[in-house]
């Protein structure tokens, strides 16, 4: 029996690299919307109406993605240690904090601050939060520094956007509006970049998983070796008791009971005269008949 072999950690990761890609998806549409909208022609403007209903469609299925990837990553979030299972954590906490400001926070951030500033937070900090929440995910597994420099870069430039849509917001209809629009456009670019490198962050944590294989069954492994240490001390109290019994009666001691060694043995026992020999004997070096049974090169498996 081997030891059966899976990584979990692997799925997460994977799951969090189409999450990522989404949002890339999500950023070429508003840069192209960003870019219609700038044209100001009305055929164009059609056309970066028709990229923000796509935004408009794929937010939500990112959101709803990104709970149940962050909800799979909790399972087994320890199977590269304590710190890496608290950094999962606190990921999952900034994940779902930025979930929640998808779908409810636009709302939250117009009660709060002015109409151009609530809604240009309500498009950028949800991701930001997002994006830390990926770092973390890495930074234990292999992806630390291209983890960190895309978090960076990503937050960076949604910070510009941010500052950038507020402008434009508050006088769209000026002549300086197009202008303006190059400031999110150049953010939305940083962002892409940052999304890159997250990108390459995952991969190269997929890559460190990989040969960082964790035993899934370790605890059940053990509990199994356990137990074949009870059935052997379980043994040798029936043998001893068996012989005490013998010799009260003064019969012939019992047969000794055969004894299956563990996987991975070095000893089996003669079926013939009972001594202990090499698990790679063929003949008993005691009596010199063929060691058979349970033991025995032909039907052993080793680990």
């Amino acid at each position: 029996m081997t030891s059966k072999e899976s990584n979990p950690g692997v799925t997460n990761q994977i799951m969090n690299l189409i999450a990522i890609a989404i949002l890339v998806f999500i950023e070429l549409f508003i840069l192209f919307f960003l870019y219609k909208l700038r044209s100001q022609d009305y055929e164009q403007m059609v056309e970066g109406t028709a990229a923000m209903c796509g935004v408009c469609m794929l937010v939500p299925a990112f959101g709803i993605f990104l709970a149940i990837s962050n909800i799979m990553t909790l399972k087994k979030r320890g199977i590269y240690g304590d710190k890496h299972g608290s950094a999962v954590i606190i990921g999952f906490v900034l994940h779902m904090i930025g979930i929640f400001l998808i779908f409810g926070g636009g709302l939250m951030f117009f009660m709060v601050f002015e109409g151009e500033v609530g809604m240009s937070l309500s498009i950028g900090i949800p991701f930001i939060l997002i994006a830390w929440g990926w770092f973390l995910c890495v930074k234990e597994v292999g992806g630390k520094i291209p983890g960190l420099i895309g978090a960076g870069v990503y937050s960076m430039g949604k910070i510009v956007f941010i500052i950038g849509a507020i402008m434009y917001f508050n006088d769209p209809l000026s002549d300086s509006a197009k202008d303006k629009l190059l400031i999110p456009m150049g953010g939305t670019v940083f962002a892409l970049l940052g999304l890159l490198l997250l990108i390459v962050s995952a991969i190269l944590s997929i890559m460190w998983m990989k040969k960082n294989k964790p035993l899934i069954d370790t605890e059940q492994r053990a509990m199994m070796q356990m137990q074949q240490q009870q059935l052997e001390m379980q043994r040798q109290q029936l043998i001893a008791t068996q012989q005490l019994q013998a010799q009260l009666t003064g019969g012939t001691p019992p047969p000794q009971i055969p004894h299956t060694p563990p996987p991975g043995g070095t000893m089996k026992i003669c079926l013939s005269c009972g001594q202990q020999v090499g698990i790679k004997f063929i003949k008993c070096p005691f009596c010199g008949d063929n060691t058979s049974g349970p033991g025995t090169p032909e039907n052993t498996s080793e680990y």
